[in-house]
């Protein structure tokens, strides 16, 4: 079981599209819980948490939020970005048979073009991040966002993909 968190500032849309990818998750006993860290939520924003049955905290408490998730393993995630299809069984899979932290990989269509990659200043959770609460946790005081989480660790790289946040596929 996993414990989701997430900061989500006013875009409803993109809140609601990546809870809505983690319903399988959820559905097949992967992801226990989702907690929303309010960085400047608006009232849409607040009722998809609330419709997705989310825990809502306030930005002063991520440290607590980290601590309090059900699940001893953590996956950060960006509101926007999408897990294509296959993550729940990698996922599991990675959770089963390695404890190390660990992070999507980029889908294939929305490959950055180098002088785009180049220029694109990437968020240390632009491809989400999965870890072990009881690894990270003698680390975590001080933190104030999730990102601050994301660089105390060096991750593998799981064999699913993500969309990160703000991208689009590409036609094929």
């Amino acid at each position: 079981m996993i414990s989701v968190l997430i900061e989500a500032g006013q875009d409803d849309e993109a809140l609601a599209m990546t809870l809505a990818m983690l319903v399988p998750g959820a559905v097949e006993g992967v992801i226990s819980d989702v907690t929303i860290i309010d960085r400047g939520m608006n009232e849409a924003s607040r009722t998809v948490a609330d419709a997705a049955g989310c825990r809502i905290r306030p930005s002063s408490e991520v440290y607590e939020a980290l601590l309090r998730a059900r699940s001893d393993w953590l996956m950060m995630i960006e509101p926007g970005a999408r897990l294509l299809p296959g993550w729940i069984d990698r996922l599991a899979s990675h959770l089963g048979y390695d404890g190390r932290p660990a992070r999507f990989k980029r889908a294939q269509q929305v490959r950055a073009s180098v002088l785009e990659r180049f220029r694109q200043q990437r968020s240390a959770l632009a491809f989400g991040l999965v870890v072990k609460k009881s690894a990270i946790a003698p680390r975590l005081e001080g933190a104030v966002g999730l990102r601050d989480v994301a660089k105390l660790v060096k991750p593998v790289t799981l064999d699913c993909a993500i969309v990160p946040a703000g991208r689009s596929p590409r036609p094929a």
